[in-house]
């Protein structure tokens, strides 16, 4: 399965590079991700789970917690600041979700 992410990503990046269209819709994504709505869409994710990872159930201070878009980003815009599509995940389980990140 991780490596069919890597393909479709690489497929994306690819495509990416070649498609001014795709650029802008990044862009305009990117600067979404710096919105209020987006970030209150995250404390909102955070906080009805808890705080803890929904993968491995960890929690405390230590730990690096992300709010994970279910449906991804790029292809649900219509879901991107529904709280139901998030869950909250510690940095090693978004990792095994997203292996290409760093």
């Amino acid at each position: 399965m991780g490596r069919l992410l890597e393909n479709v990503w690489i497929y994306r990046t690819c495509d990416f590079a070649n498609n001014r269209a795709l650029r802008k819709t990044y862009q305009a994504s990117k600067d979404q991700r710096k919105s209020k709505q987006y970030w209150h869409w995250r404390a909102k994710v955070l906080k009805r789970d808890g705080y803890k990872c929904r993968g491995c159930h960890s929690t405390g201070y230590s730990i690096k917690l992300h709010a994970h878009h279910i449906h991804e980003w790029f292809d649900y815009p219509a879901l991107r600041f529904d709280v139901m599509n998030g869950i909250t995940l510690c940095d090693k389980c978004h990792k095994k979700i997203h292996p290409w990140m760093k």
